[in-house]
């Protein structure tokens, strides 16, 4: 249909985006105290303030591979905590109603992997197909 190519379409301009400007995260929108769980199986690694992203989690899932989500709320979870073991799907706290510079932005969480400390593409870990691809809007 014309949505999912319009879909696939935008997709891959956002991919291209991305690779042009550098930019190491993706920001996935959402109503403040929306969950916040983590991508994958992890230990907790650090739970910090930061001044540009706000409060941020970050997620060892072993091999090199962190995971940092930014702008979430300081509540967090039940158990929650750095040294905590985490898996796929389990909540850890929520999103944030706004922080340091992105503070007038839309609610959002700021989603970024880290491969042996460096930022790389989240969208290179997350798997993509055409036939997965859920978009909720008309043409």
């Amino acid at each position: 249909t014309s949505s999912r190519l319009a879909a696939v379409r935008y997709f891959h301009e956002v991919k291209r985006y991305i690779a042009e400007k550098g930019y190491t995260g993706i920001d996935i929108m959402a109503d403040v105290g929306s969950a916040v769980c983590a991508c994958s199986d992890g230990v907790i690694s650090a739970i910090y303030d930061d001044p540009y992203m706000g409060q941020c989690i970050e997620v060892d899932h072993g091999g090199g591979i962190v995971s940092r989500y930014a702008g979430v709320s300081s509540t967090f979870a039940e158990g929650i905590s750095v040294g905590s073991k985490v898996v796929k799907g389990q909540l850890m706290t929520s999103i944030s109603d706004g922080y340091g510079i992105e503070m007038s932005d839309e609610p959002h969480l700021h989603f970024e992997i880290l491969l042996n400390g460096v930022k790389n593409d989240p969208l290179i870990f997350i798997p993509y197909s055409e036939s997965s691809a859920v978009f909720n809007y008309e043409d």
